[in-house]
């Protein structure tokens, strides 16, 4: 089972029994809600079965979500990835496509936020009023991340004290600081978020002038091209995330636009010869 591979208690035991008993809960008193769900090596070797499970519960969802993790975990087996899953993930993304297509098709629309944001950043591509998403999901303070230990993050999701953590001198990575020992007013006033904005900023740019996804990217997957601190002349090459999220994504979104489009293209021939 997906679920108990890794959603387990403190004792090792399944919580998927409880989980659901929660999610009958909320279907018994008519109270729709959100679902996330996280991608694992299991999940793309059968992503019609993951679907088939939400869909089954389609008329309580509000709105679906997969998450691949903002960062492979490494020796993790299911959650760990590379640049070389890079077919693996297209070919997901593109059962994910196909399956959807059908559902829709049969009358069984089904909210999917990866899938129709990434067609709508596409069907903006180009127009003058299309916003900088990268700029906009990632802008400082747009959110605000804690974890257990009172460290806040910014930007976007995923980030932690971890995460280059000995680039602003404090050991604390892109953290603004700790909410235990620091006020919040304190934070925005510092000296270390000026550089971090700093630093987002002349990544933002560097991702512009650099790459061709970049008008159509959402941000927020580790996109922190910092220049090669050694000075040998390049910048940091693309980030697995990159790589994963955003072009994969976009390469089978703009393939299963171009496999609909031929489709409509020979059902209109074949109508015409039909009539003729």
């Amino acid at each position: 089972m997906l679920h108990d591979s890794f959603r387990v208690d403190r004792k090792g035991q399944s919580t998927f029994d409880r989980t659901m008993q929660g999610i009958n809960t909320l279907d018994d008193r008519g109270i729709k809600y959100n679902a996330i769900a996280v991608v694992t090596r299991r999940t793309l070797a059968n992503p019609e079965a993951f679907l088939d499970f939400f869909y089954e519960r389609r008329r309580s969802l509000i709105d679906f979500h997969f998450n691949v993790l903002a960062s492979p975990i490494a020796n993790s087996g299911d959650l760990e990835y590379g640049s070389n899953d890079r077919n693996k993930f297209y070919q997901f993304y593109r059962r994910l496509f196909n399956w959807w297509e059908e559902k829709r098709m049969a009358g069984g629309d089904f909210p999917i936020r990866n899938l129709s944001q990434t067609l709508e950043r596409l069907a903006m591509y180009g127009h003058s009023e299309a916003p900088s998403y990268v700029c906009e999901t990632s802008a400082p303070l747009r959110s605000l991340n804690m974890d257990a230990d009172g460290n806040l993050t910014t930007f976007y999701a995923g980030l932690d004290i971890g995460t280059e953590a000995d680039r602003y001198g404090d050991g604390s990575g892109l953290a603004l600081g700790n909410i235990r020992r620091s006020s919040l007013a304190g934070m925005l006033r510092s000296s270390k978020l000026a550089a971090m904005v700093d630093d987002f900023d002349k990544s933002h740019q560097r991702c512009a002038a650099k790459c061709e996804y970049f008008s159509v990217c959402p941000g927020g997957f580790e996109l922190i091209q910092w220049r090669d601190e050694n000075n040998t002349g390049h910048d940091t090459p693309e980030t697995v995330e990159c790589l994963v999220h955003v072009k994969t994504l976009i390469d089978a979104a703009l393939d299963f636009i171009d496999s609909a489009d031929r489709r409509l293209s020979d059902n209109h021939d074949e109508y015409h010869q039909s009539t003729n």
